[in-house]
């Protein structure tokens, strides 16, 4: 078969897409294909890797024009009239060639890299296609031929599975056996995603392998693109280095291109014509099509453009060493900056397109320091409700590095409030409310001031002291004057709250109504979403569990289309929440686990703690306690804050649960020392903790707590809950004949001023679940076991158990036997629980503790659970059990 294509030295990967329509459009009738793509962009390839899957289609051959060497398109012409050897010279080159084509049948041309000579073959491939009917066409080229009849397939980015696929088959060959395993994966898709997924670029960087592992080839490409460097002497020059393959394609762009180019790398982000339009001298139109044209952008959506990374940054290069960059590169970033800070209401998606080039401006030392600051505050606003300020805090702090003269007050003072909300989220409130005072003395702008008390109040709030924060925010709101409506409305909403937490239900159910029609007014989407949020907890505190699942859904949904993921992950974290309480763990884990997705990514560390202290207490599992100790991580160990004070209340709750009764009882002692936890809550604390002693059959300790709880019961709910608590341990204890039924089902409807729906439902459930496990036996309770404890029968069961192959636990268990037989009410200590179940062996006192803890709590799983007490005096069996040596 006739043809010059060249052979392949290399596998091919991807792009069946691409390759599928070309089929599909050559089937059609298609006769000039166009590939457009940047330089790198894998055009050439595309091309003759189509001519090799599909050369049977074309007796007349598969024939590869190269035209890179060629300044015109006479000389291009000519050269491929001698590749068909067609020896008469003078004439057509095109007639010659088509007539030669006739002859041999239907035939592929493919014209490489086409672009430098694009207005002098335009012509010349129409006139060609008139004359040869059955040829078909491939052009390669980074602009088009603009003729009648050319189809374009612009080239985008390679997937990014198919990027790791080229990285490793083109290290295979530098590299015999290659692979990679987890984190060289995600370094080559970090590496493949900062270079544009350009095939070109990942196959360079694939070829220094044999030097630098895919993690240092990252770290070598945050610094430079020297890391970027064929190494194979047969590439052609402009592919030898990326750099090499841009200047090929600067070098063709016209003078007003170029310019544009220059003045649009300082933007990270994408741009609208809109914004080219402000940014560019001449007609933005005109540039932003030539530029689109010659593949230096790429269209993102229907309406961003986006100058290509590796292009990107090349261009910024050539920007820093002319006398304009400054000028550049400062009207840059008073545009952006100015857009957000003179916008009325945030567009959070439309703004967090910006947000790069914000960031980038920020911390760019090329633009002037009152610039960078105004950069830093506009970023800050759009981080405010999504991402959290951790990532441009570093910014936010350097303002204060800044001479005065080079910061505006009220840009000054807003970044100390900025600062001020981040110290609040990582819960450094002396700190948070530091910056809160010297911002209140850096400015007097109004909207500022009115800031400045309301994020005081909100941090009184976090740290307790909840009655001051209401009074501050509602004194502020009376007297403070503002124009911005939705600062009021905002200010409104956190005063609901606060009132919600004061016990004020009808208080702050009124805040939130008001809010909400005036949110709805001002078609303020983000305020509505955030009240509807909060009315789902007023509900959901009130039982009305169907309406607070609605005002959540309807919040969660209007706050993913802004892009507000802290307050989306409040509304998915309480969602998960009333699935706890309603007892659908499947549905209230999923959502958890989508909390805590959006929490991490908003940086809230709030919403983290109640998105793992939740999890936790689906009491699934006992190794789940480790949620809740990553949860006590991020609050400071013996704090009063509010955070605090929750989280030890749930590994409280979690380790009575699970009968951890050491660790439970130290939590509860540290909470009962509280200054600032409520006499309420102090009140469940120990009357719980009573429960805990009355269990293990230790009554002395447990009426000492009973009437130590009696001094804290305040309200209608806690004085409530120590009697019924009082009353299930004297039945524990037989002391008592009382039914405790009803006393428990007065305490779901009793009301407090004290206690919010969460400590009452979490107290009352584990209250229920103690009085369930240690019902009264109404008969004596009977362990029946062999001598050896190979076999046994749990107290009240027929089912006999088999501990043969349980050498460890059928050792403790025959142990506690004989000391119940022998010295009843008679404990053994931890040590003595590990030299019996596992003699001899040295551990540290760590794992020491968790054997003995797991072998205990899993001989309880057995149905020895009301029997098996931990006491003061150790390890020991009821004496209401007996224990019987027998043959089974």
């Amino acid at each position: 078969m006739p043809g010059n294509l060249p052979k392949p030295t290399t596998t091919f990967v991807g792009r069946d897409a691409e390759l599928n329509t070309m089929k599909s459009r050559f089937g059609a009738g298609q006769r000039l294909i166009t590939i457009l793509g940047p330089g790198g962009a894998g055009k050439t390839r595309l091309a003759s890797e189509y001519a090799r899957r599909f050369d049977q289609d074309y007796p007349g051959g598969v024939w590869f024009f190269e035209l890179t060497p060629y300044t015109n398109g006479e000389d291009a012409l000519e050269a491929a009239r001698a590749e068909f050897n067609i020896r008469e010279k003078g004439g057509s080159a095109i007639k010659a060639i088509a007539h030669q084509i006739e002859e041999d049948g239907p035939a592929l041309f493919i014209l490489d890299n086409l672009e430098h000579l694009a207005i002098d073959f335009a012509d010349a491939v129409s006139k060609f296609m008139k004359l040869s009917p059955n040829t078909q066409i491939i052009a390669t080229s980074r602009e088009p031929l603009h003729v009648i009849g050319e189809y374009q397939i612009r080239l985008g980015p390679l997937q990014a599975h198919d990027a790791v696929e080229l990285f490793k088959a083109r290290a295979a060959a530098h590299v015999p056996n290659f692979e990679l395993d987890d984190d060289g994966r995600r370094s080559v898709l970090e590496l493949a995603g900062r270079v544009d997924y350009l095939p070109l670029a990942i196959e360079l960087a694939a070829s220094r392998v044999s030097l630098l592992s895919p993690a240092n080839l990252v770290e070598r490409l945050t610094h430079r693109m020297s890391a970027l460097k064929s190494r194979e002497r047969d590439r052609p020059e402009r592919h030898q280095t990326i750099a090499a393959t841009i200047e090929w394609s600067w070098e063709l762009l016209p003078a007003s291109c170029q310019d544009a180019l220059l003045d649009l790398s300082p933007i990270s982000g994408t741009f609208t014509l809109e914004d080219a339009e402000e940014l560019l001298d001449g007609d933005a139109l005109e540039l932003v099509s030539g530029l689109l044209d010659y593949s230096m952008l790429e269209r993102v959506g229907e309406d961003r453009f986006r100058v290509l990374g590796t292009v990107r940054g090349f261009a910024h290069i050539r920007l820093m060493d002319t006398e304009r960059a400054q000028n550049v590169l400062d009207k840059h970033a008073l545009y952006f900056s100015s857009r957000v800070l003179d916008a009325h209401h945030l567009d959070a998606n439309g703004f967090r397109l910006v947000l790069p080039t914000l960031k980038e401006a920020a911390a760019n030392p090329n633009v002037s320091t009152k610039v960078r600051a105004r950069c830093a505050v506009a970023a800050a606003r759009v981080l405010n409700n999504s991402d959290g300020f951790g990532a441009i805090i570093r910014e936010l702090e350097a303002i204060e590095t800044y001479s005065e003269d080079a910061r505006d007050p009220d840009i000054f003072a807003e970044s100390l409030l900025f600062r001020a909300v981040y110290a609040h989220d990582q819960r450094q409130l002396e700190a948070a409310l530091r910056l809160v005072e010297r911002a209140r003395e850096s400015t007097q702008h109004e909207s500022l001031l009115l800031r400045t008390h309301a994020l005081r109040a909100m941090i009184l709030a976090a740290d307790g002291h909840l009655k001051d924060a209401f009074e501050l925010l509602e004194t502020a709101l009376k007297t403070q004057k503002t124009s911005d409506p939705r600062l009021q409305l905002l200010m409104r909403g956190n005063l609901a709250m606060i009132a919600f937490s004061l016990g004020d239900q009808q208080r702050g159910t009124e805040l939130l109504a008001e809010t909400l029609v005036q949110a709805e007014a001002l078609k303020d989407h983000g305020t509505r979403a955030r009240t509807l949020t909060n009315l789902g907890v007023a509900a959901s505190a009130q039982g009305r569990d169907d309406e607070a699942r609605r005002y959540f859904r309807d919040a969660a949904q209007i706050l993913d289309e802004l892009g507000d993921t802290k307050f989306q992950a409040v509304a998915i974290a309480s969602l998960a929440d009333i699935e706890r309480h309603a007892g659908n763990n499947d549905a209230a884990l999923e959502l958890y686990a989508q909390g805590l997705e959006l929490a991490r990514s908003a940086k809230s560390s709030s919403i983290e703690l109640r998105c793992l202290a939740g999890r936790a207490s689906l009491y699934l599992d006992a190794q789940d306690r480790g949620y809740l100790v990553q949860a006590m991580e991020k609050v400071e160990d013996e704090s009063e804050t509010i955070d605090s004070q929750v989280t030890r209340s749930y590994l409280f709750f979690f380790d009575l649960w699970f009968e951890n009764d050491p660790l439970a009882r130290h939590q509860a002692r540290l909470m009962l020392d509280f200054q600032t936890l409520p006499d309420a809550w102090k009140a469940v604390i120990a009357g719980l903790l009573a429960l805990s002693y009355a269990v293990r059959h230790d009554f002395s300790a447990a009426e000492s707590n009973i009437q130590r709880a009696k001094t804290f019961a305040t309200g209608e709910f806690a004085p409530a809950f120590v009697s019924a608590a009082e009353l299930i341990a004297r039945r524990i204890q037989n002391a008592s004949s009382e039914d405790y039924a009803p006393a428990l089902q007065a305490l779901q409807s009793a009301s407090s001023d004290d206690l919010t729906v969460w400590p009452r439902f979490e107290a009352l459930r584990l209250l229920r679940e103690i009085a369930r496990r240690h019902a009264p036996q109404t008969s004596k309770a009977v362990l029946r076991i062999t001598k050896d404890g190979r076999k046994f029968i749990a107290p009240g069961e027929n089912e006999v158990i088999d501990f043969t192959r349980r050498g460890a636990l059928r050792m403790i268990l025959v142990g506690l036997a004989e000391l119940r037989r022998d010295q009843p009410g008679v404990g053994i200590s931890l040590d003595d629980v590990l030299e019996m179940g596992w003699p001899g062996e040295r551990v540290t006192p760590e794992a020491a503790a968790s054997r003995v803890y797991t072998a205990i709590r899993t001989l309880r799983g057995f149905g020895l659970d009301d029997h098996l007490l931990t006491t003061d005096q150790g390890y020991l069996f009821s004496t209401e059990l007996d224990v019987s040596f027998e043959e089974l």
